[in-house]
């Protein structure tokens, strides 16, 4: 049960990343009026949300090596303490330069939770139970940006007061950040070398075991250096990793349908404020209860599902176990993603009725828990060993086009219209998706053959981040 609850304490922490980033959208024109004046200067204001994003992303890039070097524990407490801070300072800065500078704190202390997550879920799990709950993480992820734009809509309808979501958000991470301090174990294991010509075969069959360390030990903030690769060589490893194939295409999944969730919520306030809909704040946030729903019932298609495919295809393949055994669970997301970009696109296009765009929102949040799941698991799967910077190289340049997305979304529609836009969204994320096929049947061959290159060969990483290491002579 402890490993559930550590589970559910990180998952809540990449909730509230989401909470915070993307929650206060919905009150940008208030916002707007409040920095900028009349006319109120939106584009302007959006920085405040774009460089969050952006922030939260590049974060991690320095998140990455400190993780890998001395554990998770200290950057837990010391990104949930820093976040706590920023969003109290989001809440008080009277000034557009000071309440930016909050904002980029808040994307860059919340991307260590954001990134954290999933390596904590790999450390706690065997690989066929990490689907089902790295599934968790990603409902989590999802619904993190629904449930925020609702509370906040929420707030700006019955106050009037866009700050004081900073304050809730406040509340809920401040009490995340006590139960990391006083409940959040260290979740790394350092792994030594073992020398294969003077164990005994005893020795080399039977791991191990420890000794328990008391709960004081396990709450240190220091507990010593978890690799001895250097500083610079991890820093620099997440950035050549989109070389391999496999994480490569992990990485166009996430940015062809989180990235594109990013775009809807830098749009969907101006998109339902105008005519026909004429919506307030309150009724846009409301529609933000289909990408809700689409989360949820997404949970048992995200972890079940996933392992059951590789479960299936592992024992077609003579019970031996190959990380692309879960891709053909990503199929059925190659018809519904594009399809949600489409019914966004159309819907507001046409001026159909609010349910349309709302189906959208609830079948591509589906699709994100369903088909990011699945590619992230596979791209962990195929380099455990170095999963934090697999994890930091996804999230990071995810986020990075998220950013770009973002800040061109309302420029790309004004030159496409929405149809044309979300459209051609639709393409590019329907590819990104079908990649899975091939993927699924050559990417063992791939990934071996990726190994070879010798543009890849400064990637390879030292023998103590490996799960079994024995030194042999």
């Amino acid at each position: 049960m402890f490993k559930i609850y550590i589970t559910v304490l990180a998952c809540a922490a990449v909730f509230l990343s989401n909470y915070l980033a993307a929650g206060p959208t919905v009150s940008i024109v208030s916002i707007a009026i409040e920095y900028t004046g009349l006319p109120p200067d939106i584009p302007k204001t959006a920085y405040l949300f774009t460089t969050s994003a952006l922030w939260q992303g590049a974060g991690m890039f320095l998140w990455s090596p400190l993780i890998a070097k001395i554990g998770k524990r200290p950057i837990y407490v010391i990104s949930f303490v820093f976040f706590f801070l920023c969003a109290v300072w989001a809440a008080l800065a009277k000034s557009y330069p000071t309440e930016l500078v909050a904002r980029m704190g808040i994307g860059l202390f919340s991307g260590g939770a954001e990134c954290l997550a999933p390596l904590t879920i790999t450390d706690l799990f065997f690989v066929h139970e990490r689907g089902t709950y790295l599934g968790f993480y990603q409902v989590f992820l999802s619904i993190g940006v629904s449930v925020g734009i609702i509370i906040a809509g929420i707030i700006a309808d019955r106050t009037g007061n866009w700050r004081l979501n900073y304050w809730v958000g406040a509340a809920f991470i401040g009490f995340i950040a006590l139960l990391v301090i006083f409940t959040f174990p260290e979740t790394s294991y350092r792994r030594g070398r073992r020398n294969a010509d003077k164990a005994s075969t005893a020795e080399r069959t039977e791991a191990e075991i420890p000794a328990l360390k008391s709960w004081p030990q396990r709450l240190a903030l220091w507990s010593g250096i978890y690799t001895q690769e250097s500083f610079w060589k991890i820093f620099i490893r997440p950035f050549g990793l989109v070389l391999l194939p496999a994480v490569l295409w992990a990485t166009l999944v996430f940015a062809g349908t989180i990235g594109f969730l990013v775009a809807i919520t830098s749009n969907f306030s101006v998109a339902l404020g105008a005519a026909p809909y004429n919506f307030t704040p309150l009724q846009s946030a409301l529609c933000f209860v289909g990408g809700l729903v689409g989360g949820l019932v997404g949970i048992p298609v995200a972890g079940h599902f996933g392992d059951w495919v590789a479960r299936r295809n592992t024992r077609l393949n003579d019970g031996i176990r190959e990380p692309e055994h879960r891709l053909p669970a990503v199929y059925p997301h190659i018809v519904l993603g594009p399809l949600a970009l489409i019914l966004y696109g159309l819907g507001i296009e046409q001026g159909l009725h609010w349910m349309v765009p709302t189906l959208g929102l609830a079948l591509l949040s589906f699709t994100i828990v369903g088909a990011t799941n699945q590619a992230f698991a596979y791209a962990i799967d195929c380099f455990k060993p170095i999963a934090g910077e697999v994890v930091v190289c996804i999230l990071g340049y995810k986020a990075i086009i998220g950013f770009g997305l973002s800040f061109g979304t309302n420029s790309w529609v004004a030159l496409e219209g929405y149809l044309g836009a979300f459209g051609q969204m639709a393409a590019i994320s329907g590819f990104f998706l079908a990649l899975s096929i091939p993927f699924a049947y050559f990417g063992g061959a791939i990934r071996q053959a990726s190994f070879q290159w010798r543009l890849t060969s400064w990637i390879q990483w030292d023998a103590d981040r490996d799960d079994v290491q024995v030194v042999l002579h």
